[in-house]
């Protein structure tokens, strides 16, 4: 993922609001809601993605708020790719079959 704990010290270290002592800490970011996915860009991203397709192969516990116990596991069971521009193109679907986990290709060119 792209989330790494971070260890504040020394320079970074922060100044504690009930003492006013600095403090070594770590630092680190949660989800508190893990989204659809979002819409809001105008340009197209060409980042080669790799991702595991084993049912409950990403566990995505460590990046979650500590309000939510126990693991919670993502599997993947589609992709959409967009071939072209931003300005027209065509799109290939792949997806898992949930009975007998094959993946198959969608594509009407």
């Amino acid at each position: 993922m792209f989330i790494k704990e971070e260890i504040m010290d020394g320079i970074d270290q922060p100044t504690c609001s009930n003492c006013d002592t600095r403090r070594k800490c770590t630092k680190r970011l949660t989800i508190e809601r893990f989204p659809r996915f979002s819409e809001a860009r105008w340009s197209k991203l060409t980042n080669i993605v790799e991702f595991p397709t084993k049912s409950r192969a990403l566990n995505l516990q460590p990046y979650a708020s500590e309000d939510i116990s126990g693991p919670i596991y993502y599997s993947l069971y589609g992709i959409s790719n967009h071939m072209g521009s931003t300005a027209g193109g065509h799109y290939v679907a792949v997806c898992k079959h949930p009975q007998t986990q094959q993946w198959n290709e969608f594509n009407d060119n």
